[in-house]
């Protein structure tokens, strides 16, 4: 009887350092993944795929409307340009007039 408690209690303490050991697996991961690097680490990938995502959307959307985008910055470029080419028409129309005010 006393060899039969002997080894209940050595398969009882085999039981408790395996779940102790199990434990502390399970301790050591909690802690890397509440660590903040871990933290940060998943947040910035997540961000990632998120900046990603909408990236590629932004490009189909350039790509499938780039007729109108075009239209729409060749517009605000000449927008942007009128005193310049103004200036250098009125200065080609008062050249023109000189010239001919010359020949005559």
């Amino acid at each position: 009887m006393a060899e039969d408690d002997r080894e209940r209690i050595v398969a009882l303490d085999r039981k408790r350092r395996g779940l102790r050991a199990e434990l502390r697996g399970d301790v050591a991961e909690a802690r890397h993944d509440l660590h903040p690097r871990t933290i940060m680490g998943r947040w910035t990938a997540r961000k990632k795929a998120q900046v990603a995502e909408i990236a590629d959307g932004t490009t189909r959307a350039a790509k499938k409307n780039a007729p109108v985008i075009g239209l729409a910055a060749g517009a605000i470029l000449l927008f942007a340009a009128r005193r310049p080419i103004f200036e250098l028409y009125s200065r080609l129309r008062d050249k023109a007039r000189h010239s001919k005010d010359e020949m005559i």
